[in-house]
Protein backbone atom coordinates (compact mmCIF):
# COMPACT_ATOMS: atom_id res chain seq x y z
CA UNK A 1 0.00 0.00 0.00
CA UNK A 2 1.42 3.53 -0.75
CA UNK A 3 1.17 7.01 1.39
CA UNK A 4 1.39 9.99 -0.30
CA UNK A 5 3.55 11.99 2.07
CA UNK A 6 3.38 15.00 0.19
CA UNK A 7 1.70 18.06 1.71
CA UNK A 8 1.51 19.52 -1.86
CA UNK A 9 -1.13 17.03 -2.66
CA UNK A 10 -3.25 17.78 0.27
CA UNK A 11 -3.04 21.00 -0.61
CA UNK A 12 -4.41 20.58 -4.07
CA UNK A 13 -7.10 18.68 -3.17
CA UNK A 14 -7.98 20.98 -0.44
CA UNK A 15 -8.11 23.79 -3.84
CA UNK A 16 -9.86 21.34 -5.56
CA UNK A 17 -12.56 21.86 -3.28
CA UNK A 18 -12.04 17.88 -2.28
CA UNK A 19 -11.91 18.67 1.76
CA UNK A 20 -14.33 16.03 2.90
CA UNK A 21 -13.91 18.11 6.84
CA UNK A 22 -17.69 17.71 8.56
CA UNK A 23 -19.38 21.41 9.05
CA UNK A 24 -18.99 22.41 12.48
CA UNK A 25 -21.82 22.89 14.07
CA UNK A 26 -23.13 25.03 16.99
CA UNK A 27 -23.85 23.17 20.42
CA UNK A 28 -25.10 24.41 23.82
CA UNK A 29 -23.76 23.18 26.87
CA UNK A 30 -26.63 21.35 27.84
CA UNK A 31 -27.66 18.08 27.51
CA UNK A 32 -30.94 16.93 26.65
CA UNK A 33 -31.95 15.27 30.35
CA UNK A 34 -30.80 18.80 31.87
CA UNK A 35 -33.06 21.10 29.20
CA UNK A 36 -35.43 18.34 30.43
CA UNK A 37 -35.05 18.85 34.17
CA UNK A 38 -35.05 22.82 33.50
CA UNK A 39 -38.56 22.36 31.87
CA UNK A 40 -39.58 20.36 34.86
CA UNK A 41 -38.34 23.01 36.74
CA UNK A 42 -40.38 25.73 34.72
CA UNK A 43 -43.51 23.69 35.20
CA UNK A 44 -43.15 23.35 38.83
CA UNK A 45 -42.68 27.17 39.18
CA UNK A 46 -45.83 27.82 37.02
CA UNK A 47 -47.70 25.46 38.83
CA UNK A 48 -46.77 27.68 41.93
CA UNK A 49 -47.56 30.89 39.99
CA UNK A 50 -51.18 29.42 39.05
CA UNK A 51 -51.86 28.85 42.72
CA UNK A 52 -50.68 32.00 44.50
CA UNK A 53 -52.04 34.17 41.34
CA UNK A 54 -55.75 32.95 41.92
CA UNK A 55 -55.89 31.93 45.84
CA UNK A 56 -58.67 34.84 47.43
CA UNK A 57 -56.85 37.56 48.78
CA UNK A 58 -57.82 38.47 52.38
CA UNK A 59 -60.41 41.06 52.84
CA UNK A 60 -58.64 44.56 54.57
CA UNK A 61 -55.01 43.31 53.51
CA UNK A 62 -52.87 45.90 51.78
CA UNK A 63 -49.76 42.76 52.09
CA UNK A 64 -50.64 39.16 51.10
CA UNK A 65 -47.60 36.71 51.05
CA UNK A 66 -49.41 34.84 48.20
CA UNK A 67 -49.14 37.93 45.99
CA UNK A 68 -45.31 38.04 47.02
CA UNK A 69 -44.71 34.42 46.09
CA UNK A 70 -46.12 34.82 42.62
CA UNK A 71 -44.24 37.72 41.56
CA UNK A 72 -41.10 35.66 42.63
CA UNK A 73 -42.38 32.69 40.57
CA UNK A 74 -43.33 34.92 37.39
CA UNK A 75 -39.50 36.30 37.76
CA UNK A 76 -38.14 32.49 38.91
CA UNK A 77 -40.04 31.40 35.51
CA UNK A 78 -38.83 34.16 33.03
CA UNK A 79 -35.26 33.38 34.63
CA UNK A 80 -35.23 29.50 33.69
CA UNK A 81 -36.44 30.29 30.45
CA UNK A 82 -33.78 32.66 29.18
CA UNK A 83 -31.18 30.67 31.39
CA UNK A 84 -32.08 27.62 29.62
CA UNK A 85 -32.07 29.04 26.07
CA UNK A 86 -28.83 30.44 26.43
CA UNK A 87 -27.27 27.30 27.85
CA UNK A 88 -28.69 25.51 24.85
CA UNK A 89 -27.05 27.50 22.71
CA UNK A 90 -30.50 29.54 21.21
CA UNK A 91 -28.20 32.42 21.47
CA UNK A 92 -25.45 31.25 19.47
CA UNK A 93 -23.34 31.73 17.33
CA UNK A 94 -24.18 35.49 17.71
CA UNK A 95 -21.38 36.79 20.18
CA UNK A 96 -23.74 40.27 20.91
CA UNK A 97 -26.97 38.19 21.72
CA UNK A 98 -25.23 35.36 23.61
CA UNK A 99 -23.46 38.32 25.49
CA UNK A 100 -27.02 39.98 25.86
CA UNK A 101 -28.60 36.71 27.05
CA UNK A 102 -26.09 36.47 29.79
CA UNK A 103 -26.94 39.83 31.07
CA UNK A 104 -30.77 39.10 31.01
CA UNK A 105 -30.49 35.88 32.67
CA UNK A 106 -27.96 37.80 35.39
CA UNK A 107 -30.66 40.77 35.47
CA UNK A 108 -33.54 38.15 35.90
CA UNK A 109 -31.64 36.10 38.27
CA UNK A 110 -31.28 39.19 40.76
CA UNK A 111 -35.22 40.45 40.58
CA UNK A 112 -36.21 36.75 41.43
CA UNK A 113 -33.29 37.32 44.42
CA UNK A 114 -34.33 40.92 45.17
CA UNK A 115 -37.73 39.84 45.07
CA UNK A 116 -37.58 37.10 47.92
CA UNK A 117 -35.26 39.34 50.12
CA UNK A 118 -38.06 41.93 50.01
CA UNK A 119 -40.66 39.28 51.02
CA UNK A 120 -38.75 38.21 53.50
CA UNK A 121 -37.31 41.83 55.19
CA UNK A 122 -40.32 44.65 54.12
CA UNK A 123 -44.01 44.37 55.20
CA UNK A 124 -44.79 46.53 52.38
CA UNK A 125 -43.12 47.55 48.99
CA UNK A 126 -44.28 50.70 47.70
CA UNK A 127 -46.27 50.29 44.65
CA UNK A 128 -44.07 52.86 42.81
CA UNK A 129 -40.80 49.91 43.04
CA UNK A 130 -43.10 47.05 42.42
CA UNK A 131 -44.39 48.80 39.43
CA UNK A 132 -40.65 49.80 38.04
CA UNK A 133 -39.53 46.87 38.66
CA UNK A 134 -42.43 44.78 36.61
CA UNK A 135 -41.49 47.15 34.37
CA UNK A 136 -37.97 45.67 34.20
CA UNK A 137 -38.70 42.70 34.28
CA UNK A 138 -41.05 42.64 31.24
CA UNK A 139 -38.38 44.47 29.54
CA UNK A 140 -35.37 42.33 29.81
CA UNK A 141 -37.16 39.30 28.98
CA UNK A 142 -38.89 40.86 26.02
CA UNK A 143 -34.89 41.67 24.83
CA UNK A 144 -34.47 38.44 25.49
CA UNK A 145 -37.09 36.55 23.66
CA UNK A 146 -36.82 38.34 20.96
CA UNK A 147 -33.23 37.36 20.29
CA UNK A 148 -34.14 33.94 20.53
CA UNK A 149 -36.50 34.62 17.51
CA UNK A 150 -34.04 36.40 15.72
CA UNK A 151 -31.05 34.28 16.01
CA UNK A 152 -33.20 31.42 14.86
CA UNK A 153 -30.82 28.86 16.23
CA UNK A 154 -33.72 27.17 18.00
CA UNK A 155 -36.16 26.44 15.64
CA UNK A 156 -40.01 24.92 15.59
CA UNK A 157 -42.49 26.23 18.60
CA UNK A 158 -39.56 26.91 21.59
CA UNK A 159 -38.25 29.73 18.82
CA UNK A 160 -41.86 31.43 19.07
CA UNK A 161 -43.25 31.05 22.27
CA UNK A 162 -40.75 33.04 24.51
CA UNK A 163 -41.95 36.30 23.14
CA UNK A 164 -45.19 35.16 22.73
CA UNK A 165 -44.99 34.64 26.66
CA UNK A 166 -43.90 38.20 26.86
CA UNK A 167 -46.40 39.53 24.44
CA UNK A 168 -49.35 39.61 27.38
CA UNK A 169 -49.56 43.04 27.50
CA UNK A 170 -51.35 43.16 24.25
CA UNK A 171 -53.57 40.85 25.27
CA UNK A 172 -54.49 42.46 28.51
CA UNK A 173 -54.92 46.02 26.81
CA UNK A 174 -57.47 44.10 23.79
CA UNK A 175 -59.41 42.58 26.89
CA UNK A 176 -59.93 45.97 28.49
CA UNK A 177 -60.68 47.62 25.36
CA UNK A 178 -63.48 45.10 24.49
CA UNK A 179 -64.67 45.21 28.14
CA UNK A 180 -66.58 47.09 30.53
CA UNK A 181 -64.75 45.84 33.28
CA UNK A 182 -61.11 47.13 32.55
CA UNK A 183 -59.22 46.04 35.63
CA UNK A 184 -61.22 42.54 35.83
CA UNK A 185 -60.52 42.08 31.99
CA UNK A 186 -57.24 42.94 31.99
CA UNK A 187 -56.34 40.86 34.83
CA UNK A 188 -57.70 38.01 33.35
CA UNK A 189 -56.32 38.46 30.21
CA UNK A 190 -52.77 38.52 31.77
CA UNK A 191 -53.38 35.62 33.77
CA UNK A 192 -54.24 33.18 31.34
CA UNK A 193 -51.85 34.52 28.58
CA UNK A 194 -49.04 34.52 30.91
CA UNK A 195 -49.53 30.70 32.46
CA UNK A 196 -50.71 29.51 28.75
CA UNK A 197 -47.30 30.63 27.09
CA UNK A 198 -45.39 29.46 30.29
CA UNK A 199 -46.85 26.19 30.44
CA UNK A 200 -46.73 25.30 26.58
CA UNK A 201 -43.05 26.97 26.93
CA UNK A 202 -42.30 24.25 29.71
CA UNK A 203 -43.90 21.42 27.56
CA UNK A 204 -41.53 22.64 24.82
CA UNK A 205 -38.30 22.41 26.85
CA UNK A 206 -38.99 18.76 28.04
CA UNK A 207 -40.61 17.17 24.91
CA UNK A 208 -38.42 18.80 22.17
CA UNK A 209 -35.05 18.73 24.58
CA UNK A 210 -32.73 16.05 22.30
CA UNK A 211 -33.30 18.73 19.24
CA UNK A 212 -33.30 22.04 21.35
CA UNK A 213 -29.84 20.95 22.86
CA UNK A 214 -28.12 20.14 19.53
CA UNK A 215 -27.90 23.88 18.24
CA UNK A 216 -27.61 25.42 14.75
CA UNK A 217 -26.47 23.19 12.08
CA UNK A 218 -27.29 19.82 13.57
CA UNK A 219 -29.77 18.18 11.69
CA UNK A 220 -33.75 18.76 11.99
Amino acid sequence: MTHTLNPSVSTAAADQGTDTRPTPTTRGRLTPGALRLLGGALALTTAVFAVCLFLPWPSNARAYLGDDIAAIANSLALTLIVGAALAAGAYAPSRAWTLLGTVATIVLGGITATKALAMLTLPVVPDTAEDLVQTLTLGVFWIAAFGILLVGSWSGPARVLPLLTASWPATALVAAMLSDDLGTAAWQAFSAHLLLGLTLTALTLMLDAPRLSRGRGASR
